[in-house]
């Protein structure tokens, strides 16, 4: 991974898309592997550090696509639902990596019954358009 993030010749950037190519039992010819780097401290993310966090007013977020960060989410929520204290990714444990899913506190209860009504939220990231499920 040392020569990916060089930008080897063995590497090509495109549009903020990191590939590699690897060589496979199966083919003759290079695969090109698409690598998504992921910061371990884009896994949460804090709208005010003196906002309370009420954990009765957290909701699930199923479905997030795996490049958004919880700045990202946290923005999101707050710009279809309001009031968004801290938003969290869910990340696998050994690996650290996003899971797809994750989770968002909201400060009030109104912004909180907003979020669960709706059942649905859509999300933009770059490319990618995806319809997440709110769950409480």
């Amino acid at each position: 991974m040392d020569d990916c993030s060089r930008g080897n010749d063995i590497t090509q950037q495109k549009k903020r898309k990191l590939f590699l190519f690897i060589n496979s039992p199966f083919n003759k010819e290079k695969l090109k592997v698409q690598t998504r780097h992921w910061r371990l401290a884009d896994a949460d993310y804090l709208v005010d550090v003196n906002a309370p966090i009420d954990l009765r007013r957290v909701v699930f977020v199923g479905g997030v696509p795996r490049p958004i960060r919880a700045v990202e989410l946290a923005h999101i929520m707050d710009r279809l639902c309001g009031s968004v204290a801290c938003a969290g990714i869910d990340t696998d444990v050994e690996y650290k990596y996003t899971k797809g899913a994750g989770r968002v506190a909201f400060i009030n209860y109104n912004s909180y019954m907003k979020a669960i009504t709706q059942r649905y939220a859509q999300l933009s990231h770059g490319e990618i358009e995806k319809r997440v499920c709110l769950e409480s």
